[in-house]
Parts: C-alpha cells; structure tokens; sequence
C-alpha cells in the first residue's frame, strides 16, 4: 500500500519533525559519548516484560530486539535456577554470554550489553542444586539489533523540506492527478479497491498539502473534494446497519476480489474515512463533511457492544457479523477511540451541532484507557508548543495561523 504508508510516514515527519534549517547537521555541542552510554544504559531494561504480571508476554514472535527481551519460557521440574546462555549464529564472532537467574522469564540484562548486533541464539536450561542441567526451559533465535551510537551522517535536507517533497510526489502522481477531473478513482492504480484506506489516505494528503503550500491549494482542494465525493457515493445510506460507512472493498482486483470479502467490510476501515473527511472540514470549513464524518461516528455507537468490542468483519449491507471475531486489542480500540477523539475535537473548535456521546465512562476500562491515552498525547504536543488551538488530529491551528510552505 504504497501511497497509504508514504501520506502517513509524510504527515507524521511533517508535523513531530523539526522544521528549522538546521536539522541536517550534527548539534556539535551535545556529548555523544553521554548520550550513547545513556541510551545503552536505557536499553537494558526490558520493554513490560511479562514478569511484572501488569502485561502479556508481548514478543512470542517478534525477530529482533535493541532492549534487553524477557521470553516466556516454562519452568523446569525440580530446577533450583536456571543458565541463560546465548551464543552468536554467525562466524565473525567467535565468543558466549552466561548467566544464572532465579526464573526462566528473567531479562538479559546482565549480558545484553556486550552482546554485539548480529542473529543469536538463546537457550535457557533448568539445573538443580548442584548445577547440574536437567532439560531446557525455551530457545530462541532472534537478531540483537543496532542500537542509536551517534553523530549519525547529516541529512540532505531537513524534515520538513523531506515531508514536503514527498506529499508533492504524492500529488503529482497520475492516479492522483486523475481525481482532479473525475471523481470516480483511476483504477489503473490497483490499490484504490481499497477505498477507505487508500482514498482516505489520497483526501488526507491533499488538505495536508492544500494547508501547507498554498500555491497548490486550489487544485489540492479539488482533487480531495472528487475523492470524498466517492466515498460519499459508495456509502450506505442514512437508516442503514452500516449508515455513512464507505467500503472497505471496491471492484474486485486484488483481495477485493475474494469470495469471502464480496459484500463484506471491516469495520475499522470506516475510521479513516472519518478522519479524511475531518480533514476536509478543517480545510474547507464545509460542514457537510463534518455532518459526514460525525454520521460515521453514530454508526460506531451503534456496533459497539456492551464489553466495548466492535466486530470486525461484516455484511456491508445488513451489517451482520460474518465470524465470530471481534475487535478487543490492537488497531480499532486505538484508531477508531482517536477518531472519537478527533470529531469530539472538531466540535469544540467549531459552532456545529455535537457528536454523539461515544464510549461512555461506564463502558469497558479498555476504551476509556485508549480514549486518555490519546487525550494525554494531545495534551503532550499542548505543553510543547505553548497552549496552541488544536486541529482535530492533533496538529495545531495557530493563533496567527498555519506557517505557508514554499518548496
């Protein structure tokens, strides 16, 4: 999903990025040598390891690590402690690293910081009393990875010039372009049979850079309008199961053309939509997108149930579940509670009629953590940038106004 993960990696560069000129160089009056020993004192502690018995065991199949892992490993019948001892896979490094713990769940702190990056393998063994080895606890392969050592090389140009080259390739790309006199997509560009996702994206990049350079605002404007006329178009009708949510599958190229997706939608993918159409509202100040977006929130009420799960998979007509599964982890309870967030936001900073209540503080501990979650970090970026008006996604509207960008 090429233009998906570029508009996202270009929007999250462009505003947490710094924008002086003089990103590209080396600060010389910072001490590298303090900073690195600081960062590789930091990176022996275990990311909540599973020990702590506040989290899961989070990394049963992650493949590489630059804080010290804690694997969930069994104990060992009749063990008295355990030898933790990895060895290098490759022939450059001809050397070991031990060390006795009480627990096979214990960090490799002890050793992670002379172990030198490259892939490794781990075997923990249960021994007795007297040292002796009577089977092991767990293996694992895994790659011990780069950790920051600065100065690095100077980037070519700074962030924000970076950010803004890349939403311009975005732009200028003929299946963008395409929008700016159709409003159907150019499905030459085989990604767009994922409409919510991929259209979304295309609406988000647009009234970025309509926002940001403002000798492409015009024609910016118009290609992010056609696009979210298309999705207006393909949404399921107010009174609908599933009122104002765009498809999550359009033609049928790629996975949209699987039998078990014909007719069908995911229900996370509505959000992004949601959050185009935000977007659009802050650019253009037409409240019909805004009217767009909260319908879309309404339709979130409605689907999620009493434990705060939403289900994942359903009819795009009857808004049936088609499985069993649902959402209780992972992207929807943290992208779908931010896009409450964010038109909850919208409706402060304007004078239209307010969204419906979602997730209400007596529903599920889960959702009121993702909802404080996402409100801690709008009031992170507030104390950095000195009590700024915030845009709904968490950028910030300036008292005088966003800065123009020339290229």
């Amino acid at each position: 999903m090429k233009l998906l993960t570029i508009t996202l990696l270009t929007t999250c560069t462009l505003l947490c990025g710094c924008c002086g000129s003089d990103c590209g160089t080396a600060d010389a009056s910072l001490d590298y040598a303090a900073i690195n020993a600081q960062a590789a004192e930091q990176y022996l502690r275990p990311i909540r390891p599973g020990y702590e018995g506040r989290n899961p065991f989070w990394n049963g199949f992650a493949k590489k690590f630059i804080y010290a892992p804690a694997f969930d490993f069994d104990e060992v019948a009749g063990a008295a402690n355990y030898r933790f001892t990895v060895v290098p896979l490759g022939e450059e490094t001809q050397a070991s690293w031990s060390f006795t713990a009480d627990s096979p769940k214990a960090a490799l702190t002890p050793v992670w910081g002379e172990i030198p990056v490259g892939q490794v393998r781990l075997v923990v063994e249960g021994l007795d009393a007297s040292g002796k080895a009577l089977s092991k606890a767990g293996e694992r392969e895994f790659l011990r990875d780069y950790p920051f050592t600065g100065p690095y090389t100077p980037a070519v140009r700074d962030y924000r010039q970076a950010a803004l080259m890349s939403l311009l390739y975005i732009h200028r790309m003929p299946e963008i372009q395409y929008w700016a006199e159709h409003t159907e997509p150019d499905m030459n560009y085989r990604h767009n049979t994922y409409p919510c996702k991929i259209i979304g994206a295309t609406i988000r990049a647009e009234a970025l850079l309509a926002r940001l350079l403002p000798a492409h605002k015009e024609q910016a404007t118009r290609i992010a309008r056609n696009a979210a006329q298309f999705l207006i178009d393909q949404s399921r009708p107010a009174g609908d199961p599933l009122a104002f949510f765009p498809p999550t599958y359009y033609k049928d190229l790629i996975a949209s053309k699987r039998t078990e997706n014909q007719n069908k939608t995911m229900t996370m993918e509505a959000a992004s939509a949601g959050h185009a159409f935000l977007d659009l509202y802050d650019l253009t100040g037409d409240k019909a997108y805004y009217d767009r977006a909260l319908g879309i929130a309404d339709t979130y009420v409605r689907l999620q149930r009493e434990d705060g799960s939403l289900p994942i998979k359903v009819d795009f007509v009857t808004g049936e579940p088609v499985n069993d599964a649902d959402a209780s982890y992972g992207k929807q309870l943290v992208y779908v509670p931010e896009y409450a967030a964010a038109a909850t936001k919208a409706w402060e900073l304007s004078d239209a009629a307010p969204p419906a209540a979602l997730f209400p503080a007596s529903q599920s501990r889960l959702r009121r953590r993702n909802l404080r979650r996402s409100a801690g970090r709008r009031r992170a970026v507030d104390a950095r940038r000195g009590d700024p008006q915030f845009r709904h996604d968490g950028t910030v509207r300036r008292r005088d106004g966003p800065r123009p960008a020339t290229l």
